[in-house]
């Protein structure tokens, strides 16, 4: 009889472990896709709200200027504009650190470029195009009206502070665009640390 009671109170405690643990991870499963609900939602949200503003409230829509002096031939990039736009860029709040060094690496690149090509460029020549073919924000030459209303994101992968997706827009009724974005959350802020479009200069 004594074995009895004994196997009943063993067999009751392992029934509650393990209905416990088995709650324990249910409750974590909830818990990650409510987190990973919740990311998603402000990742969007802080991708539209910069297109937002690069669209409407951006006061200089151009970036890496090239400097024409006096006599007409470029030599370079323009340093004063390059980095009234670069403080223009921090101000919004929208980017990461990630983003300005790159932004940094590619004026570099393109300043030694232009130096140690020995052809010299006129304004007009069409020099910007060789870096600027298409908007680096979106790797395109027109996007439709009030696009970031209807951005949706895709492919979305979080890996702790980091995060990848791409975005694509609805245009003439087709969504086959997409345009892929790094971001990294800075004290629980989610920033876009790159774009497909710069990362590619």
């Amino acid at each position: 009889m004594k074995n009895i009671f004994v196997l009943v109170a063993f067999l009751s405690l392992s029934i509650t472990a393990l209905l416990t643990n088995c709650s324990s991870k249910t409750q974590e499963t909830e818990n990650k896709i409510d987190s990973t609900a919740i990311d998603s939602t402000q990742i969007l949200q802080t991708i539209k709200d910069m297109y937002s503003w690069h669209e409407t409230d951006t006061t200089q829509l151009s970036d890496f200027t090239l400097a024409y002096p006096n006599n007409g031939f470029c030599t370079g990039i323009d340093r004063e504009i390059n980095n009234n736009r670069i403080a223009e860029l921090k101000k919004t709040d929208f980017f990461a650190d990630d983003f300005f060094n790159n932004y940094e690496r590619i004026l570099k690149k393109i300043d030694t470029e232009i130096k140690a090509d020995t052809a010299k460029y006129q304004e007009g020549d069409g020099l910007e195009n060789n870096y600027l073919d298409a908007s680096p924000w979106c790797n395109c030459q027109d996007s439709p009206d009030k696009f970031w209303e209807t951005l949706k994101i895709k492919d979305l992968v979080i890996n702790g502070n980091v995060a990848t997706t791409k975005w694509t827009w609805i245009w003439n009724d087709v969504d086959n665009f997409s345009y892929q974005v790094k971001l990294k959350k800075v004290n629980n802020v989610w920033k876009i640390s790159n774009l497909e479009g710069f990362d590619n200069m």
